[in-house]
């Protein structure tokens, strides 16, 4: 172990376990130096193969890839998605940038730059700073580092991450996101998923057919366990990590009757089975990403002249509807987030009635609705599913051949 005065640390020399020696910089505290050079050689010893490079002069590239490896190897559920972040917006401005030389006005320059290009709205800025700073945990852990930039960044210099009330959809144009014949099959039936529900996104996209139970009574139930790609639910490690049942609201159960007995083999070219997504990636068959299903909410909304509010404006539609319609709130906490309200609330386990009264408050026009949303007959739909032999007819004629979005002006 040596003290270099120039660097103003310690460096420690050993051989890994394929016999080659290796030098590391182990920071200026001589007893957390000689500790890593003790565990280093523990290491060697076990045969453990060290390939650690903790230099400043590392590049934050080489130290994002081995953050990712490190994220994925103890099962870091956003793993991919951030690292896939980081390669688009941040390694193209430092990632060549030694770790040893990006200090606190670097981080706030990134910050400037990506919100300056408007490529990403604020929140992702600070999502992607988010990431840079966990690197630079890991820089710092390892001794590259002394002091991580990001927390020496001035908050202020960074977006906002903003008070969580976001925008929410008027009945008519999350409506309209339902039943507008402009926007593809598939992707109405994920935004009545949301309109009905009250899911986020992943977990939207996460559920299979096997997750509906439409026996349940009063209502059908939705078994809500997971998100996208059988991934755990956003809040695993927090009050409302459990899985939730949520009631399938009656005319969301019309949709999805229709959807299976027709719409999913129109778009899928084969009927649906068990295991399948209710609304898979029509590429693949795999779940929807979070990309493909926010920019494709965008390009919709975009579609109908409708402002881009977000799929979490379905979400937040349905409660705020639901409410004002007369459902309890803690009711409808367990429905859409689980209970994590007051001590108590943590004991409570409301009877499956009581869920299904306060999904029921959420008030929709059957006569704008139904099988109109796709032009499909919800009677001939569901003997579909009894019978698959018997054909299904489109509406032609009458009411059906009005255009969707009369129906709800």
């Amino acid at each position: 172990m040596t003290y270099d005065d120039g660097a103003q640390r310690y460096r420690v020399q050993y051989k890994d376990a394929e016999g080659r020696w290796r030098v590391e910089h182990a920071g200026t505290n001589k007893q957390a130096a000689v500790r890593l050079l003790t565990r280093r050689k523990r290491e060697a010893a076990k045969g453990v193969q060290v390939n650690r490079d903790a230099s400043p002069r590392t590049h934050l590239d080489t130290y994002a890839k081995r953050w990712h490896a490190r994220q994925t190897r103890i099962g870091k559920r956003n793993a991919n998605r951030e690292y896939s972040s980081y390669r688009r917006h941040v390694s193209r401005l430092i990632g060549s940038s030694p770790v040893g030389e990006i200090k606190p006005l670097d981080v706030l320059e990134l910050s400037e730059t990506l919100i300056a290009r408007g490529e990403i709205s604020p929140k992702s800025v600070r999502n992607c700073i988010g990431i840079v700073s966990s690197i630079f945990r890991l820089a710092v852990l390892e001794g590259a580092v002394e002091v991580n930039p990001v927390s020496q960044t001035p908050r202020d210099g960074l977006p906002s991450t903003g008070s969580g009330g976001g925008r929410t959809y008027t009945r008519d144009e999350a409506l309209a996101l339902v039943i507008d014949p402009r926007i593809g099959w598939d992707r109405r039936v994920v935004y009545a998923l949301q309109f009905f529900t009250g899911m986020r996104i992943g977990e939207t996209c996460g559920r299979r057919w096997h997750d509906w139970k439409p026996d349940a009574k009063p209502l059908g139930s939705l078994r809500v366990h997971s998100q996208y790609d059988d991934q755990p639910l956003k809040t695993a490690k927090s009050g409302d990590s459990k899985e939730r049942m949520v009631p399938v609201h009656p005319e969301l159960e019309k949709v999805l009757w229709c959807w299976r007995g027709k719409g999913f083999e129109t778009v899928y070219g084969r009927p649906p089975r068990p295991d399948d997504f209710i609304v898979p990636d029509p590429k693949n068959m795999a779940a929807r990403t979070q990309s493909q299903a926010t920019k494709a909410h965008k390009r919709d909304a975009e579609l109908i002249g409708l402002p881009n509010k977000g799929s979490h404006g379905l979400r937040r539609f349905m409660i705020s509807a639901a409410r004002s319609n007369g459902a309890r709130g803690d009711v409808l906490e367990q429905i859409t987030h689980n209970a994590r309200g007051a001590i108590i609330d943590i004991y409570t386990s409301w009877e499956w009635p009581a869920l299904c009264e306060a999904v029921s408050c959420l008030k929709v026009d059957p006569e704008r609705l139904p099988g109109r949303i796709y032009d499909i007959s919800y009677d001939i739909c569901v003997s579909q599913n009894a019978n698959p032999r018997q054909s299904l007819r489109l509406f032609g004629g009458g009411g059906g051949n009005r255009t969707l979005l009369s129906a709800i002006r």
